[in-house]
């Protein structure tokens, strides 16, 4: 058993090599193996195919990440829900209210550094390659919702879905920017907290627009 777990982890990290080094699509497995100084016979007993071996890598990290986003979206669409009035608004996009969220997330992406990064730019060819899109349209989906619930306590206002998409690129994009720019990640939280500060303070008014 430790000699499988150890050949297991040479190919894992032979493999994350690789992929960072070429992107998933050129990757070889079997330079894989030479650098893991095991067959191709001993890759397939842990792996079915070269995306079972990607996934091996990145899965658990996005899952984390999708995970923490659904509950934190859960949460604030059951906060919106419960409001009567605009100053309530002001109150739940206080950046103070969400800079656990985002300093908790920021972590895990950089926790899982090298994974987010494959994720993000090495992904192509994988079922991998489409997971920012899903972030985004569950994104977009919670302001969306939290804004149409903002709209009902603002009389002659309606939502502005194409703002709603453009700010969730906005948010979703800058957190992309900064993993791919910044590699230290206390530099990283810096530049977080004022690219969330600056969209709380000003999103309400820029998907909500005066009926016509």
């Amino acid at each position: 058993m430790k000699e499988e777990r150890e050949t297991k982890k040479r190919l894992l990290d032979s493999a994350k090599a690789e992929f960072m080094d070429k992107g998933f699509e050129k990757a070889s497995l079997r330079t894989i193996c030479k650098n893991a100084g095991v067959t191709t016979g001993a890759l397939y007993f842990f792996f079915n195919n070269k995306e079972d071996l990607f996934a091996a890598i990145v899965e658990e990290p996005y899952k984390i990440v999708l995970q923490m986003s659904l509950e934190h979206f859960d949460g604030h669409e059951i906060i919106f829900s419960s409001f009567s009035a605009p100053s309530d608004i002001e109150a739940a996009c206080n950046p103070e209210e969400h800079n656990d969220f985002e300093y908790k997330l920021t972590h895990i992406l950089y926790q899982y550094y090298d994974e987010f990064l494959l994720i993000i730019e090495k992904s192509q060819g994988t079922r991998f390659e489409n997971c920012v899109d899903t972030i985004v349209e569950l994104t977009e989906k919670s302001y969306i919702f939290m804004a149409q619930k903002a709209a009902e306590i603002r009389p002659g206002c309606r939502v502005s879905k194409y703002m709603c998409h453009w700010i969730t690129h906005i948010s979703i994009d800058a957190f992309i920017h900064i993993l791919t720019h910044v590699s230290d990640e206390n530099m990283a939280l810096k530049y977080v907290k004022k690219v969330i500060d600056f969209i709380l303070n000003g999103w309400i008014d820029l998907v909500l627009i005066e009926e016509e």
